[in-house]
């Protein structure tokens, strides 16, 4: 995993119920700080409104500059069906984004009943979206470069130019990182 301080995080939030967004957002840059994220290794950006953040997060993860995104925002039901549509189709987009650029799309658009439990989770010490949005991020890069360093030792593995000693270890290294690379060897493994 790269030094804390090389990470780049974008956080993408919504200007639709800034109160939340701007809470989360809060917690959340000061918990990246706690980690040793610099502040000028995160990007933020700002969309009119939930239904925006998953073009403007495919933008980010089209350009490969960063190591996760976190999306902020708030939608509260209202009396007709237009809750449903935003919140559905802004998680299904970022969703989409995280699979299709295959990195971390951490979604803390709040979807709520009342505006009042929104501000709670971006406000309260304990449980804290903001700070969990942070929090899981940093788990999910450090998953992340996890599998490439596995990956690499599973490639060394197969890599009959190198010693059969080097080989061997290189798959225990990467099993314990969670690659299976025993395969690596062929039958005689076995």
């Amino acid at each position: 995993m790269k030094k804390p301080r090389a990470l780049k995080i974008a956080i993408i939030s919504s200007s639709f119920r800034p109160e939340v967004a701007d809470a989360l957002e809060s917690h959340c840059l000061a918990t990246l700080q706690r980690h040793g994220v610099a502040r000028k290794h995160v990007d933020v950006y700002r969309v009119p409104g939930s239904m925006e953040i998953p073009l403007v997060a495919k933008k980010v993860a089209k350009r490969d500059r960063h190591d996760a995104i976190i999306t902020f925002g708030a939608i509260v039901k209202g009396k007709t069906y237009h809750f449903e549509q935003i919140a559905n189709e802004c998680a299904r987009g970022c969703m989409n984004v995280s699979w299709d650029y295959e990195i971390p799309v951490i979604f803390e658009v709040l979807a709520v009943y009342d505006l009042a439990d929104a501000l709670e989770r971006a406000a309260r010490k304990i449980e804290n979206k903001g700070v969990e949005a942070a929090e899981t991020a940093l788990a999910m890069i450090k998953q992340g470069k996890k599998q490439q360093a596995g990956q690499l030792f599973a490639t060394i593995a197969k890599d009959k130019s190198v010693p059969q000693s080097i080989r061997d270890r290189s798959i225990q290294i990467a099993g314990s990182l969670g690659v299976d690379a025993s395969a690596a060897l062929g039958p005689q493994a076995q």
